[in-house]
């Protein structure tokens, strides 16, 4: 098995939308209207940043509830 890459991915409400920032990888920002859909959105940023294939991460999602 390959190794894995883990990323720690803070959520933060922006009026509508959940802004999605990951900590070491500041090119990799992303949105999701939903808190449930916050995976699949950041996992491709993080993908296409990080040349990771997207099942090669360990992605953290921690929502921040201070709205921005």
């Amino acid at each position: 098995m390959g190794s894995r890459t883990t990323c720690q991915v803070t959520a933060t409400r922006s009026e509508r939308w959940w802004a999605l920032e990951t900590e070491g990888a500041p090119g990799a920002p992303s949105q999701a209207r939903r808190l449930d859909q916050a995976d699949a959105m950041i996992r491709g940023a993080l993908s296409m940043v990080l040349d990771v294939p997207e099942d090669g991460l360990d992605v953290r999602i921690t929502p921040s509830w201070t709205v921005i």
